[in-house]
């Protein structure tokens, strides 16, 4: 995990600094939906499971998840992909001595070959 941070110049007055910060906001992923994003994230504590819906699960789907403040995953690993429903599961390496009762909230990236979406989902205990 790291923090970034950027000085940007006015680019109100140059027509190529507002083409490209156009195109790069153009280039982020859409919003996930029912038909291309995650279903569901559950947890048995050692690893995470996660169900999702892609356009077509021969397009190498990938998924990449922001874990919450005090948890550290794993990178997704694909264990099932057939028509358009992708199975991951990824190990936890670190969560929090005492588990709130709050949602925990993680965010994530799916991809295949035809696009990518991004959302947020909440893992089930």
């Amino acid at each position: 995990q790291t923090t970034l941070s950027v000085t940007f110049k006015d680019a109100s007055a140059s027509t190529a600094d507002q083409m490209t910060v156009r195109a790069a906001f153009e280039a982020l992923p859409a919003p996930a939906d029912e038909n291309f994003g995650l279903v569901s994230m559950t947890t048995n504590g050692k690893t995470v499971q996660i169900e999702t819906k892609v356009k077509d699960a021969t397009l190498s789907p990938e998924l990449f998840l922001a874990a919450p403040i005090g948890w550290q995953f794993g990178a997704p690993k694909l264990i099932d992909a057939e028509g358009v429903n992708a199975r991951f599961e990824a190990d936890i390496y670190f969560s929090p001595k005492e588990v709130s009762s709050e949602p925990i909230l993680v965010s994530y990236t799916l991809l295949d070959a035809s696009g990518a979406v991004t959302g947020i989902s909440q893992l089930a205990k």
